[in-house]
């Protein structure tokens, strides 16, 4: 499971330049990758802290690890045909849609990676 969360969370970094040239302006592409950075960033920092601390974790690993698959998968769908996403949405649109989807990803991310070490110091 933890290498499936980290080999998604660092592979997920050199496909956004892929997304982003579905987009022909060379400003348009430099914005919403920028954007997506930055997504990326505020994503895991708020997912760390979201993380719950207490024994019962319900549902919460499933939904995050069920929202990084999900957010992984459509992210490298529109990098690997980057004319379904200039098809599917307009720049203003991919501008918030797709940094929206990175900071889901980092956020699921941060959770996941901080249950993990939470989990591991009961362990020990």
């Amino acid at each position: 499971c933890s290498f499936c969360i980290h080999a998604t969370t660092y592979a997920l970094p050199s496909v956004l330049p892929f997304a982003a040239s579905a987009y022909r302006s060379a400003a348009m592409k430099q914005q919403l990758l920028l954007w997506m950075m930055v997504s990326q960033q505020v994503g895991e920092a708020c997912g760390r802290m979201a993380a719950p601390i207490k024994r019962k974790l319900g549902v919460i690993p499933g939904v995050a690890l069920g929202g990084l698959a999900v957010s992984f998968a459509t992210i490298l769908t529109f990098a690997v045909n980057p004319s379904v996403l200039a098809n599917a949405l307009s720049f203003r649109v991919a501008l918030v849609v797709l940094p929206g989807i990175v900071f889901c990803s980092f956020f699921c991310y941060g959770v996941l990676q901080t249950l993990l070490f939470l989990r591991a110091r009961v362990i020990i």
